[in-house]
């Protein structure tokens, strides 16, 4: 039998042993299980209530033969002896323990507990709100949760994942209110057309997955993993579409939506303009989808010119001298799709603007000395690689400009540095990255010459590798810090260099300990030998568990020098530089508050 043959022959009371002792091992080993469970218990409940008409539950089960509730009949006291019965009475007990007193209806379900984090804290807004657990019945009502995360799910098929501290009301299974907070809808086939109301701001599903969040600044944002949603504000008669892997905030006063910047709610989503520049166009068979007009030709410039509030997704392959990305003081955005490629020799950005790789692969060429992306003053980049390729072949200055500010995010994909690649030259940089491979053939910079925050890489996941050098700051006045979280990131390269006094290497210790950094030749911690520069930080991350007793920070070939400042933030041990077996290792590691 199948997993969801077992939950419904448990249901029904027909389950054997062996079958009991699948459900409660898949109930622990697979948290998909528990959401199957829920589905079939909630789907019963909701078939029950629906034929049930005036009949009204008696306190206590009535015997298989005389009850039409096959999932109250009295087989289940035979088990109750066993572990597997335990398990899933825990989990979907809420469901037996109904009573319903004389000519009182049953409060309609509108959704139920799915699952719960450990930490999970809600506040009962409605007195009838039950205590929460797993298999818990919602009716309609306000809920609150001062922390942890909630996945619920709706009678209409709904998925929905709340994340605290957050504020809602589940109107109907079909729309929620969002006061405060985080909500993440997974949205089947069926229910299409539910809302998430936040604020004003309607955002009706057109068979997606989306998320909404509710800051304190009052501004909603919308963000869509997969398909398309629709929004409007309240008594508007304008619409727009936000398609996949587009995000938004809207504000609520002014009505009008910031996809990068500032975006008029009149201007369309995916708005495909291209402002033409010299040299003459010559035209040529494509299918372009930015050509709104005629989509069976496109026209072929020397220069790629993304104006103002012009957002464009590109699936095919383009070839340009130049990428013009946005103007300054306005926004726009540039999406490679899975089947787009385009190759530039040279790029830049202006306004506050996004380039995303969701697929494909942009190619910066190498017949400039360099590629500046962020030039003039109040610049704003959010470099996003959820999957693709990002090549550069010549080199790359981020931000170059004073008061200009770069945000990249690797998610997946390949980002492939072929020539010297600056995360910031005199603006701030930050660069986080959650899977992917940043493989770096060159140096690696961080630095800044007038950055007012410090300029940092942030690894979480994912491969950072090469036989180039990482290179931090150089007599900037910001801080350039390396930050290394846990252990799932690999980090292999040629050469570390802390090349100021305001180079930081930082490493967040878990309960599992730390990723090394691996050099293949040479860390490099002096000036020229002599001088001890740079600061090594070490954390402990914020749980509970034990931290590992000795780990190793770095491993090499060759050192120089020492790091001049060793800074610990929750944690306490030594340093010891162990040049025979080649590693800086921490030992003797304990948290500041144990004994």
């Amino acid at each position: 039998m199948t997993l969801d043959d077992q939950i419904q022959a448990y249901l029904d009371g027909t389950a054997t042993e062996p079958d009991m002792q699948a459900v409660a091992a898949a109930l622990r080993d697979d948290p998909t299980a528990a959401h199957l469970l829920a589905r079939h218990t909630l789907l019963r409940e909701l078939l029950e209530d629906e034929y049930a008409g005036d009949y009204l539950l008696p306190a206590e089960p009535l015997p298989a033969a005389a009850t039409h509730r096959p999932i109250r009949s009295n087989w289940l006291p035979q088990f109750a002896g066993t572990v597997a019965l335990l398990l899933l009475i825990g989990l979907a007990g809420a469901f037996w323990r109904l009573t319903i007193l004389p000519n009182t209806p049953p409060a309609a379900t509108v959704a139920i507990v799915a699952a719960a984090s450990p930490d999970v804290r809600w506040q009962e807004l409605a007195p009838d709100l039950p205590a929460l657990a797993r298999g818990t019945s919602l009716p309609a009502g306000p809920v609150k949760i001062h922390k942890g995360s909630l996945s619920l799910l709706l009678s209409s098929g709904v998925d929905l994942t709340v994340e605290g501290p957050a504020e809602f009301d589940l109107q109907s299974d079909m729309q929620v209110l969002l006061a405060a907070g985080h909500l993440h809808a997974v949205v089947p086939e069926g229910a299409e057309g539910f809302v998430i109301e936040a604020a004003g701001l309607r955002v009706v599903d057109l068979g997606t997955e989306f998320e909404v969040t509710m800051p304190a600044d009052g501004r909603p944002l919308v963000a869509v993993s997969r398909g398309a949603v629709e929004t409007s504000f309240v008594n508007s008669a304008t619409r727009m579409r936000i398609g996949e892997a587009e995000r938004h905030r809207f504000d609520p006063t002014t009505r009008t939506s910031e996809p990068l910047g500032t975006l008029s709610d009149a201007v369309a989503m995916n708005l495909a303009t291209l402002a033409q520049s010299p040299p003459a166009p010559r035209a040529k068979t494509s299918r372009n989808p930015i050509d709104n007009a005629n989509p069976s030709t496109t026209t072929e410039f020397e220069s790629l010119v993304i104006a103002a509030d012009t957002f464009i997704s590109l699936d095919h392959s383009q070839n340009k001298g130049r990428l013009q990305l946005g103007e300054p003081g306005d926004s726009s955005g540039l999406s490679i799709l899975p089947d787009g490629s385009l190759t530039v020799e040279h790029a830049q950005v202006a306004g506050h603007s996004r380039l995303h790789l969701t697929g494909g692969m942009l190619t910066l060429g190498d017949s400039q000395e360099q590629a500046n992306l962020c030039l003039t003053p109040g610049t704003h980049l959010d470099l996003v690689i959820d999957s693709g390729y990002l090549i550069t072949e010549n080199v790359v200055r981020l931000a170059t400009g004073r008061e200009t500010t770069v945000d990249m995010q690797l998610n997946g994909g390949l980002v492939e540095a072929r020539r010297p690649f600056v995360l910031s030259e005199l603006g701030g940089g930050r660069l986080l990255q959650t899977g992917g491979q940043f493989q770096v053939a060159s140096n690696l910079f961080l630095h800044s010459l007038h950055a007012k925050q410090p300029v940092r890489y942030t690894i979480r996941a994912g491969r950072l590798t090469g036989p180039g050098s990482l290179r931090l700051a150089d007599g900037q006045s910001a801080d350039a810090v390396l930050r290394v979280e846990g252990t799932k990131p690999t980090i292999e390269l040629g050469r570390l260099i802390i090349a100021s006094d305001r180079g930081v290497l930082e490493f967040l210790i878990d309960t599992t300990g730390v990723s090394p950094i691996t050099v293949d030749q040479e860390i490099n911690l002096s000036n020229q030998g002599s001088r001890q520069q740079g600061t090594l930080r070490l954390s402990a991350a914020a749980d509970d568990g034990p931290l590992p007793i000795q780990l190793v920070l770095l491993r090499y070939r060759n050192r120089l020098g020492r790091f001049a400042h060793v800074e610990f933030d929750g944690l306490r041990g030594e340093v010891v530089y162990d040049d025979e077996a080649g590693e800086v290792r921490l030992e003797n590691i304990k948290r500041q508050l144990d004994d």
